[in-house]
């Protein structure tokens, strides 16, 4: 059974990417709301192609790199940078100047860190797990937000309440898998064991979270159709 998660979890991040992208493909959004998640799943899937297809390659084409960190030091800033937009776009919310200070402030700490103290081809611990800490900061700065904002809006109705309980989830979960990740990527057997343990909830946190992008980008699509068509709820503004 763990050699099962382990073969799934290898290729996990990219059939997880896939499924929001194959949606994107067939029912193109057209909510502007929706453009990060749309240019999030885009450049994710080609960061993750690109991930899969080294870590795949074992040395038999000497053109493609050895190693596929540098992607994932991308992705880590990707992430950041398209939640981010995302949740800023609500700027009805009081979270929405935060999130946009703290991606600023990140942009400069990733730019600092990989010109001075780290190189970007190895992957960053550091920079993973700031990543974790401020998805997890958006999230709960945006949840306090709905709380106390005194619009009619029904947050829980709204397809970014589900994307953002399914970010602090996945950053929840990866903060520790980030955290550990140099430490038990060694070759003693216990170590590594445990490290494959990470690898596996990684991988699976994420094809959560690609999953409920779908459902979040399906939810907004029938919300622009019932616009459309003049059969939008009469306890759903308008925004």
């Amino acid at each position: 059974m763990f050699e099962i998660l382990q073969k799934i979890s290898t290729w996990g991040e990219l059939i997880g990417i896939t499924i929001p992208l194959l949606y994107i493909l067939s029912h193109k959004p057209k909510d502007a709301t929706n453009r990060p998640l749309v240019l999030y799943i885009i450049t994710a899937f080609i960061l993750n192609l690109l991930i899969i297809i080294i870590a795949k390659n074992n040395g038999y084409y000497s053109f493609i790199p050895k190693s596929n960190h540098i992607y994932y030091n991308i992705h880590s800033i990707a992430k950041v940078i398209f939640f981010g937009w995302y949740l800023y776009l609500f700027k009805s919310l009081k979270s929405s100047s935060l999130i946009r200070v703290l991606v600023w402030l990140f942009l400069i700490f990733a730019l600092i860190n990989f010109s001075f103290f780290q190189p970007l081809h190895l992957f960053s611990e550091r920079v993973a797990n700031i990543e974790s800490i401020l998805l997890l900061i958006f999230c709960s700065a945006f949840f306090i937000s709905t709380i106390i904002d005194n619009s009619e809006t029904i947050w829980m109705n709204k397809p970014v309440f589900i994307v953002c309980a399914s970010i602090n989830l996945y950053a929840a979960l990866n903060f520790f898998v980030f955290l550990f990740f140099n430490y038990l990527n060694v070759e003693e057997k216990q170590k590594n064991y445990l490290f494959s343990i990470l690898l596996i909830v990684f991988s699976f946190s994420y094809m959560m979270l690609c999953i409920t992008l779908t459902f979040a980008l399906k939810k907004s699509t029938k919300k622009e159709a019932s616009i459309y068509s003049g059969t939008l709820p009469a306890h759903e503004p308008i925004q």
